[in-house]
């Protein structure tokens, strides 16, 4: 049986990070359009990492996965760096420009 990824735990700061820019910024973004971006950006980045793998060009340490996949791409691969980041750096612009305009 495999053990529990520890390494994963260093998602938390940024999780954390994550979750305060969302609270402050929250009314200024627009949803839909941020997760139309998401979304587009898996679609195009997705199968570049399927296809990575599935030539041998990308490659994964079975121990340091949480073992599920998807088309041969870990569940981290999408979630943590495709759906998380994304969404960071539109939060943060709109936390950036809320305390901008409050400056001026």
């Amino acid at each position: 049986m495999n053990e529990f990824p520890w390494w994963a735990t260093l998602a938390l700061p940024f999780l954390i990070i994550f979750y305060f820019v969302y609270k402050s910024s929250i009314e200024e973004v627009h949803w839909k359009a941020a997760y139309a971006t998401v979304i587009l950006f898996e679609l195009v980045v997705f199968p570049a990492e399927a296809f990575s793998v599935s030539r041998g060009h990308w490659v994964y340490n079975d121990a340091r996965i949480w073992g599920a996949r998807l088309i041969d791409v870990p569940i981290e691969q999408p979630l943590l760096y495709y759906l998380f980041p994304p969404l960071l750096i539109i939060t943060s612009f709109h936390a950036i420009r809320m305390v901008l305009r409050r400056i001026a």
